[in-house]
């Protein structure tokens, strides 16, 4: 290496910023930590119940439902897209292939879907066991439902009052 670099070097280490540097990765990996939480040891079964997760086909819901599956659950997968719906379920049967899941469309953004899908599940089902209100929507272009409400403000908090 040249002697150039090595003066800049050696003058990088005697100065205070390697101690800041090292204070801000710290805080950063702190705060990562922190905010990770941690894993669910839990073993729990819950053979039988009735689960209705909305918006299970991607994401936390997705990992949700194939937790609760492997839990024994009889899930119900709440969502807009039926495509979507088969890939979920196809991924959640090769995670566990005695998964009981079945999919149900609902759009949370429509009063009218969630009537159908609240009178479906009511004709098919004695009970529903569990309720993960999931589905949402976040930096959406402002937009009206055929409804005429605001699209994010119904989907992601009208709409779960409305089951």
């Amino acid at each position: 290496m040249s002697e150039a670099f090595m003066n800049d070097f050696d003058q990088f280490t005697q100065s205070w910023w390697p101690y800041v540097i090292s204070f801000i990765i710290s805080i950063i990996s702190a705060i990562r930590i922190y905010m990770g939480g941690s894993k669910c040891e839990s073993s729990g079964r819950i053979e039988g119940k009735n689960v209705i997760i909305t918006g299970g086909a991607s994401g936390i819901g997705l990992e949700t439902t194939k937790e609760l599956s492997k839990r024994g659950a009889n899930i119900i997968l709440a969502i807009r897209n039926a495509e979507k719906g088969t890939k979920a379920v196809e991924e959640i049967k090769n995670f566990y292939q005695k998964a009981k899941v079945t999919v149900k469309i609902l759009d949370m953004s429509e009063f009218s879907s969630i009537r159908a899908f609240a009178q479906q599940i009511i004709d098919e089902y004695e009970k529903i066991d569990i309720l993960i209100n999931n589905a949402g929507i976040i930096f959406h272009p402002y937009k009206r439902t055929s409804e005429g409400n605001e699209l994010t403000f119904v989907t992601n908090y009208l709409g779960k009052f409305s089951i």
